[in-house]
């Protein structure tokens, strides 16, 4: 009997569209599953050496609410399965077998690779996967007046027909999400009771030794230039007027006390710790051990300026004392102890601890922080300057950038997902909104040669038009992070296109079905 594969494929035409989209569905699950890809043999140690036994460590602390996610979480790998077993004429009992071994692989692989990783593995959570998917491949096929596959069909043929406008509705709300760092990364959760601190923390547990020239905090994110004409002046000499334009704050320490300039010169004032008194002259402020200058009341205004930008640069001019100081050691803080602050400019032994607090990043400003290569030198005079511009952050020291840089899409958008902050974490969230855009740009062009090509230039764009459009709009730097994943991803779109075409594409089944006619 001679099967008619041509009308095979015309009668199934949402057979592509469902095996694309449980490819992708799976990618999904295995990114979000094994993040936050650090894996580890102390891990898998601690899993060994359980105390509990291996019994109770395999099980886990399952609650009803994980229950339910992974009953649901591969309930949509069912159905796309029994979808395809069901066009292959597979009985229900044998595709909800099939459906169900496929999860129990593929969940106990995942389970498994946890097992190196900071997260719990759980048989329990096999077990429930496992069943999620054979009721999804039970769902598959019709359950009395309830049929999946007619549902699919109309989808299908609406979807297609629509193919421009779900590509561009889902190329915008990849746009918007891209961009949605920069209006979240401000000063919005400043905490107005913290005190401005140089040389400690309030719980005098965080000492920086060394001695600090001059400080200026701007209202603004400054430019090149304007930094390395700053690195020009001498600080022993009085401030140039030049560089007062946005200065909020200058502490400067002639006569071994501080004294403050710039907009909010009359609105803050120090208390010295009694320690910083005992000084000789050009000295400048000089800390060892527990000293500290606070400010005698919370620096309100100086917050309230800032929080209106969302821009912030800090310019200390300072001496370490030595090398090795670590927690960071505090230079300049707004801050209440270890665990809160506003922002916070630090040493961790040669290298430059920069942290500003926002809704992304926390109240201690940890979650993205930015950590210089090693550039201090003990007993030499450096200028420090750290901008910040709505989560695009960077270190100059004595006129020279330092890398690296902090980018607004590249590094907070994975903490929207979960993810962490690391490489892995940035590739998996490029890959999440990119390819299923790109996959579905496939569909605007008819010609296959075209496919490959279109659905790669298409995920390109959301992350070169979202990094325009903060350059213009916002000031930042080009995000290269986000461009260089978006070309990664962009890559595996076209390598990816051309293999599935080969394999599944038209003329391979004109072929085929030409070979079984004859």
């Amino acid at each position: 009997m001679k099967m008619d594969l041509r009308a095979y494929y015309r009668d199934r035409p949402y057979l592509q569209p469902i095996m694309s989209s449980l490819i992708i569905y799976v990618i999904f699950v295995y990114l979000l599953t094994l993040s936050p890809f650090q894996f580890s043999l102390f891990h898998l140690r601690q899993f060994i050496s359980f105390k509990r036994g291996y019994w109770a460590a395999a099980i886990g602390g399952a609650s009803v609410e994980d229950v339910l996610l992974n009953l649901i979480m591969l309930l949509p790998v069912g159905v796309a399965l029994g979808m395809i077993l069901r066009s292959a004429q597979f009985k229900i009992w044998r595709a909800v077998i099939v459906a169900m071994v496929f999860a129990f692989a593929m969940s106990g692989s995942i389970e498994f690779c946890q097992m190196f990783l900071p997260r719990s593995t759980s048989l329990v959570d096999v077990i429930t996967n496992t069943i999620g998917a054979g009721f999804g491949a039970r769902l598959a096929f019709p359950i009395r007046r309830f049929d999946l596959l007619p549902i699919i069909n109309q989808f299908y043929d609406k979807s297609h027909r629509f193919y421009l406008r779900l590509v561009s509705v889902y190329g915008l709300m990849a746009i918007v999400l891209f961009m949605l760092p920069s209006y979240l990364n401000t000063f919005s959760n400043w905490d107005m009771s913290y005190h401005l601190l140089l040389g400690n923390e309030a719980t005098m547990n965080r000492p920086w030794w060394g001695s600090i020239y001059r400080v200026m905090v701007y209202h603004r994110s400054l430019k090149k230039a304007e930094i390395q004409s700053l690195h020009a002046t001498d600080f022993n000499k009085p401030l140039p007027k030049r560089f007062s334009r946005n200065l909020l704050l200058a502490i400067d320490s002639p006569d071994n006390a501080p004294m403050v300039q710039g907009i909010l010169k009359d609105q803050i004032r120090f208390a010295p710790h009694p320690a910083l008194a005992q000084q000789e002259p050009g000295t400048g402020l000089v800390f060892a051990g527990n000293r500290l200058l606070q400010s005698t009341t919370p620096p309100v205004v100086l917050s309230n300026w800032l929080a209106r930008g969302g821009q912030l640069s800090i310019v200390v001019w300072f001496k370490p004392a030595k090398i090795q100081q670590v927690g960071p050691a505090r230079i300049i803080s707004l801050s209440a102890d270890t665990d809160h602050r506003n922002f916070m400019l630090g040493q961790s032994g040669a290298m430059i601890n920069f942290r500003v607090r926002t809704p992304l990043t926390g109240e201690n400003g940890a979650r993205v922080q930015l950590l210089t290569e090693p550039i201090l030198t003990a007993d030499r005079a450096q200028l420090v300057v750290a901008s910040f511009n709505r989560g695009d952050a960077s270190v100059y020291v004595d006129g020279r950038l330092i890398s690296p840089r902090t980018y607004g899409t590249s590094a907070y958008l994975p903490l929207l997902f979960g993810l962490g902050n690391n490489r892995y974490g940035k590739i998996a969230v490029c890959f999440m909104v990119l390819f299923p855009l790109g996959w579905l740009a496939r569909g605007l062009v008819n010609r296959a040669k075209f496919k490959s090509f279109v659905s790669g230039v298409v995920a390109f764009l959301p992350g070169l038009i979202s990094s325009l459009v903060n350059v213009l709009h916002f000031r930042q730097g080009m995000d290269w992070h986000l461009l260089l994943a978006g070309g990664f991803i962009s890559a595996i779109l076209m390598a990816s296109g051309i293999i599935y075409e080969s394999v599944f594409g038209e003329h391979r089944r004109v072929r085929f079905a030409e070979d079984v006619d004859g």
